[in-house]
């Protein structure tokens, strides 16, 4: 099988990027040709996403289209896999690479890497993504929500592939977590945004002066020029050693965000037997069902107070932690990537 894929690589490092590249090493030991489509962000933006130059992106979409024509003629491709966050400005790209691929003839797989219901937010986003639905042959999602609303919009039957982890995290899951008697540390792994709860977070903190609250992460300027409360700790960027050492040393996990496709923190704190607090958006219920987290609506502080309140149980934490370690194995990358080539690709 050769297979041609569209997706990021790094860097900038983390969500869809960290994706390609675990995808290619993981296919690389089955002996399986995968040739990649760079879409990456460049120049200024692969440091700070937020700074966009017309022009740079000009040039980065015209070296995409280049790119993809140049593939799809030379190379003989079993099937192509593009990868979509189905944002905003990307989405029109994503429908011309389609297209392209289309035109050539090219098996298609069309995987989204996002929360449809909230991505496909204008008309022409939707207009956008019902021309790829067309011209693709198989449609992957992260969560039951976003093929809910595939198939209630577009009468089209996506399949639900999720993220993983590394098989790094054997070696955590295999080594029971240990439940202190008080909680000292609560943790954030993620952006430090608003859009993420960490106000929230940061508010219940002054409840919990004996708790230590630590937030690791990219920290956006509104969240560096707040006064912080003693017991929260504003980490910033740490490497995949030192966040795990963080999930290891914490005694909950807190991620009341607001919105999400399929977020790594949760199956990578589950890998160490960490009890959650979160919310109930994208495939967080899917992966922690009823019994692994306590669930509390969008920017609630109040709720967030008495989740944590909840949490202190030590019964409870360590229920909820045994059911974590346990159900995180389905998402350790053997399996879900066996699952896409022998189910989907030779399917």
């Amino acid at each position: 099988m050769k297979i041609l894929l569209v997706s990021p690589l790094p860097p900038p490092a983390g969500g869809m990027a960290l994706w390609t590249q675990q995808y290619l090493e993981f296919m690389n030991n089955k002996n399986i040709q995968v040739d990649v489509v760079n879409i990456a962000v460049t120049g200024k933006r692969a440091a700070n996403y937020t700074k966009k130059n017309i022009l740079g992106e000009v040039l980065r979409t015209l070296n995409i289209f280049k790119n993809t024509l140049i593939f799809a003629v030379r190379g003989k491709y079993g099937l192509v896999h593009v990868n979509t966050s189905c944002s905003k400005n990307g989405i029109t790209r994503d429908k011309i690479v389609v297209q392209i691929l289309h035109f050539f003839k090219k098996k298609i797989i069309l995987q989204c890497h996002c929360d449809v219901r909230y991505a496909l937010g204008n008309e022409r986003s939707f207009k956008a993504f019902k021309h790829m639905l067309k011209q693709s042959d198989k449609c992957l999602v992260l969560n039951k929500a976003s093929r809910d609303f595939i198939r209630e919009n577009f009468n089209t039957e996506a399949l639900i592939v999720p993220n993983f982890i590394s098989e790094e995290y054997e070696a955590a899951i295999s080594a029971p977590k240990r439940i202190n008697e008080n909680i000292k540390t609560a943790l954030y792994v993620g952006h430090i945004l608003a859009t993420k709860g960490c106000d929230i977070i940061i508010e219940a903190a002054k409840q919990y002066p004996q708790i230590q609250f630590r937030l690791v992460g990219h920290v956006s300027r509104k969240f560096s020029e707040i006064i912080l409360p003693e017991n929260v700790l504003l980490l910033g960027e740490k490497d995949r050693t030192q966040v795990n050492e963080e999930y290891k040393n914490a005694d909950v996990l807190l991620f009341p965000t607001h919105t999400e496709g399929f977020p790594l923190t949760v199956i990578e704190a589950m890998a160490y037997g960490l009890p959650i607090i979160t919310t109930r958006v994208g495939a967080i219920p899917d992966i922690l069902e009823d019994e692994g987290a306590f669930y509390i609506p969008v920017n609630s502080e109040q709720a967030l107070v008495e989740a944590i309140d909840k949490i202190k149980d030590t019964k409870c934490r360590n229920d909820m932690s045994s059911f974590n370690r346990e159900k995180v194995k389905k998402y350790l990358i053997n399996n879900v990537l066996d699952e896409l080539i022998n189910n989907i690709y030779c399917g």
